[in-house]
């Protein structure tokens, strides 16, 4: 146990920089989780801290996974920092070598185009405005969608990472447990067989899941929301307003990629839902009112019967004008429930008989999670025999929600069904909670996946939505469909992945470095591997 915690040491010691990076953007990140956050001043510093960290890390795995291996094509082995020694992990700054300086210029020259480009976006919206006119400009679409490509870059080589440990392990485990294998699994244990895939497979392999994994987030990005209808039963809710409506819609996200005419579209599709209300649960818009007003003044254009309703989502928040929007969408005919509530039918509540079984419930609107929510007033005095829906924009909102007596159904949003695999980790450990229904303590909380998301315009395991909640009497149905999504379902994967590529990527190097030195073998840099394997490169020989 000594000698493999001595391994450990010199594995992290070898990767100082990568280990920093990573303990601090786990430390961001906890930090970041750890409510209450106080304002939103230091949340925002906290995650442009944990950005930098989180984009240094990523700097390092493309060097590593796209520009190193052509090094090792070139027939140059690596070499310890400093020393000239070879190892596997470093690239010696002071080599002064031709090949290392210009495929070092090269990757400096791809990440400042990938960035520029990025960032271009936020150059463009001051030169000429969030949209060009009714839709997004078409260079500030491109960017957003060009960000959403560098994020698939990233995990297009996670996903051949994966693969990659896999046929290691497999090959390993095939040689261990065959007769066939022994000379294989001897290789394995000493580490001989590093190279036994091409160094040219990884960059190929990495290249066509990047193109697939692009295609496919773009098209199911760009598809109109999927409407999908959610039966709840209401605590308290009377049989004579069993089957009533609410058209829930999240997440427009309206500004740098979303223009008027789709905000038109989302209009007329909420309204052909036929919905007895309309609830809107937050993040309507991404900027000021005085810059895409007249993008979001199609959102007039929402009817019901019994009206529209508004809740502050955190992007309200971020704009620095959440009360000038709340304004923005009251003279445009919602309702903004902020720390409030009202009653549902309007009216019935004054019709209620004496002991208070009135045919009405109580629909509430609580603040953002990070703006300081006031429940009591959205919540306390209310009759506690009566039925209560509250908006809130945040799932994990529904850890305070559920203290209230009779709050039976929370509407939420805000985490867009994790958007991009393998993101909806982050989204499930901020929030607790991914898509669709659940039930906390008394409490039934629906997690819309919004109708647009944030960023590019790209969805992979996950799905733009509108929302159908029909609020059933409890009297008449019970069989709430609590059963895992699509994302949901998809954030367990990745999270078991995640674990997985952390355990291998910790344990392999200790592993091999513990077997060479239990079987003896000299060269414990692996000099005379990296050699055989070079030559085997050069020879076209990818013999395994």
């Amino acid at each position: 146990m000594g000698d493999i915690c001595e391994l450990t040491g010199d594995v992290v010691r070898a990767n100082k920089k990568a280990t920093i990076m990573v303990v601090l953007f786990v430390l961001l990140e906890i930090l970041l989780l750890a409510p209450p956050y106080g304002s939103v001043v230091p949340m925002a510093a906290g995650f442009a801290l944990m950005l930098v960290v989180a984009v240094a890390i990523l700097n390092r795995y493309i060097w590593i996974r796209m520009f190193r291996p052509m090094l090792q094509l070139a027939g140059m082995p690596p070499v310890k920092r400093g020393t000239g020694e070879c190892c596997c992990c470093c690239l010696c700054r002071k080599q002064d070598n031709r090949q290392v300086r210009a495929l070092r210029a090269l990757f400096v020259l791809v990440l400042v185009g990938i960035y520029a480009i990025t960032l271009s976006a936020v150059a463009l919206e001051q030169l000429v405005g969030t949209t060009n006119g009714r839709d997004p400009h078409p260079w500030m679409y491109f960017s957003f969608q060009f960000a959403g490509a560098f994020v698939l870059l990233i995990v297009s080589a996670w996903f051949v990472d994966i693969f990659v440990m896999t046929f290691r392990v497999s090959r390993y485990l095939w040689g261990r447990f065959t007769k066939k294998g022994d000379q294989a699994a001897a290789a394995t244990a000493t580490g001989q067989q590093k190279f036994a895939l091409p160094l040219l497979a990884f960059p190929l392999m990495w290249l066509v899941v990047f193109v697939i994994l692009v295609a496919v987030a773009s098209v199911q990005g760009s598809r109109d929301p999927v409407t999908r209808t959610v039966e709840v039963p209401l605590a308290n809710l009377p049989a004579c307003l069993d089957g009533y409506s609410l058209a829930m819609v999240s997440d427009l996200h309206a500004g740098p990629t979303v223009g008027k005419s789709e905000m038109s579209r989302h209009v007329e599709a909420i309204n052909a839902l036929g919905a007895d209300a309309i609830v809107m649960v937050g993040d309507l818009v991404d900027d000021q009112v005085e810059d895409i007003g007249s993008i979001v003044d199609p959102i007039s254009g929402f009817s019901a019967p019994d009206g529209q309703f508004f809740a502050y989502g955190n992007h309200e928040e971020y704009t620095g004008q959440a009360r000038k929007w709340g304004e923005f969408v009251a003279d445009r005919g919602f309702t903004v429930l902020n720390d409030t509530r009202i009653t549902l039918p309007p009216g019935a509540e004054t019709a209620s008989t004496s002991n208070n079984e009135g045919c009405f419930f109580y629909l509430a609107g609580v603040n953002d999670y990070e703006s300081d929510p006031q429940y009591g007033p959205a919540l306390d005095g209310r009759d506690d025999s009566v039925a209560t829906v509250l908006l809130a924009h945040e799932p994990i909102q529904v850890k305070e929600a559920s203290k209230y007596s009779s709050v039976g159904l929370q509407l939420s949003g805000h985490t867009h069904g994790g958007q991009v695999f393998p993101y909806h980790v982050l989204a499930y450990l901020n929030q607790g909670y991914v898509s669709g229904l659940h039930k906390k303590r008394d409490t039934f909380l629906y997690v819309s996946e919004g109708a647009v998301g944030w960023g590019p315009r790209m969805r992979l395991l996950s799905t733009t939505e509108y929302t159908l909640v029909i609020l059933r009497s409890p009297e008449l149905f019970s069989n709430a469909d609590t059963s895992d999504t699509e994302s949901t379902r998809a954030t367990g994967a990745a999270g078991v992945l995640l674990l997985l590529s952390v355990l291998y990527c910790l344990g392999y190097p200790v592993v091999r470095a513990f077997r060479r030195a239990k079987s003896g073998q000299e060269d414990p840099e692996g000099r005379e591997e990296w050699r055989s394997s070079a030559a085997a490169v050069a020879a076209g020989d990818y013999a395994t």
